[in-house]
């Protein structure tokens, strides 16, 4: 165990589609940081394939919803114009989501793409104390 998330997920055609969440209490922040890669399905070869490490921040207020801070650093690799990797969050399950987004090309695609995810999560609470 390496204490970290792991999601993996397929797309098959341009839809962005949720491969994961993480659920965040109240009274929270979260320092996210997500590798993620897409290949083209049983074709390691392919020239489909991308690479991305995000790290962002995520917060949520007692009796709020998450909110989404600042993106820290965006990384990407990839020779595929249309694969795409965000953290985003879903106000109303208090969740952070790990979305991407697959291949949209036509005749011969759209191309079936795995997608695999390694999230690292840095918890920071505000502790309160009674005497």
């Amino acid at each position: 165990d390496d204490g970290k998330f792991h999601f993996t997920g397929v797309t098959i055609n341009a839809t962005p589609t949720v491969i994961g969440q993480i659920p965040i209490a109240e009274n929270e922040s979260y320092t996210v940081i997500a590798r993620v890669m897409g290949l083209r399905y049983n074709n390691a070869n392919s020239d489909i394939r991308h690479f991305c490490e995000i790290k962002q921040q995520f917060t949520r207020r007692v009796g709020g919803d998450v909110v989404e801070e600042t993106q820290i650093s965006k990384l990407e690799e990839g020779d595929w114009a249309s694969l795409n990797v965000d953290l985003d969050y879903d106000a109303g399950a208090d969740t952070i989501r790990v979305e991407v987004t697959g291949d949209g090309s036509s005749s011969p695609g759209p191309y079936r793409v795995v997608w695999n995810a390694e999230v690292e999560v840095q918890r920071i609470s505000e502790k309160q104390y009674e005497r």
